[in-house]
């Protein structure tokens, strides 16, 4: 028999209601600050352009920072700007 959801004593969690949730303009604004804020640090870092976006998908909603020239690009590359900036999402 296939499970349609989480089970507990006192809740029954529905998929379909968690993928709502979990992509629910409440949740992209939250998911797309933290994306700000690694954006803003990768900028401060590197003073080369880099921006955040967000994206729902049928699970979840996802945000993702993408460096925004040719110089920005060649940084990351070279340096992981990105991926030194994430601290900067936490908290």
């Amino acid at each position: 028999m296939a499970s349609t959801g989480f089970r507990c004593a006192e809740c029954r969690v529905s998929p379909a209601g968690a993928n709502a949730f979990r992509n629910a303009p409440e949740v992209q604004a939250a998911v797309l600050a933290r994306a700000e804020r690694i954006a803003s640090a990768a900028r401060h870092a590197s003073g080369e352009a880099y921006y955040a976006d967000v994206q729902t998908g049928p699970q979840r909603c996802r945000a993702m920072v993408h460096p925004g020239s040719a110089e920005a690009r060649r940084d990351c590359s070279r340096n992981n700007t990105i991926l030194r900036s994430i601290d900067a999402g936490r908290g």
